[in-house]
């Protein structure tokens, strides 16, 4: 992806966090194993693969003036550090670097997945509160674990009556317990 640990490909130096970057595209050629204009279509013997370099602001106003006249400017997702890009064939970077790039891509998806349920009843308590699943009854564990040992402790019938009911009924003998 782009060059490691934040060092800028012209001047060697360390990029400090959080100061303006440039993203330099460059063409790295690299020769096809085994080729021979016999054998192969292909005119060159050589791939070309896109790479993307770090430069520091200091050696993009040095060695990139005229570039940087008519860059497009715009700040990482994840870091909010600026960004200047000039290479318009490609689509201005929305990250800095991988890094960043896969902390705002898992952002998004977390966004993207997330449900808001309804505010609803706790069965035991009946104090309202914000479920995390669609199913959820009981506002914490321990009424969760309360509920299920209320329902467990009756017997065993063949026409078991649902959940929902023997809830409703365990609810029931609990306020009974309280008034008393």
């Amino acid at each position: 992806m782009r060059n490691a640990d934040n060092i800028c490909v012209e001047c060697g130096d360390q990029i400090p966090p959080g100061a303006p970057v440039a993203i330099v595209h460059g063409w790295d050629r690299t020769p096809i194993e085994g080729w021979s204009p016999r054998t192969h279509r292909q005119h060159s013997p050589w791939t070309s693969k896109r790479t993307d370099r770090w430069v520091c602001l200091d050696c993009v106003r040095s060695k990139y003036e005229i570039e940087n006249r008519y860059a497009d400017t715009g700040r990482c997702e994840n870091c909010d550090r600026e960004i200047r890009h000039w290479d318009f064939s490609h689509p201005m970077p929305s990250a800095c670097c991988a890094e960043c790039k896969r902390l705002a891509s898992n952002k998004r998806s977390r966004e993207r997945r997330r449900v808001k349920h309804e505010p609803t009843k706790c069965v035991v308590c009946g104090e309202m509160f914000e479920p995390r699943r669609a199913d959820a009854k009981t506002c914490s564990k321990a009424h969760r674990q309360k509920l299920y040992r209320d329902i467990s402790k009756w017997p065993a019938v063949e026409n078991k009556p649902k959940r929902r009911v023997l809830a409703r009924a365990a609810m029931a003998r609990m306020r009974e317990a309280e008034n008393d």
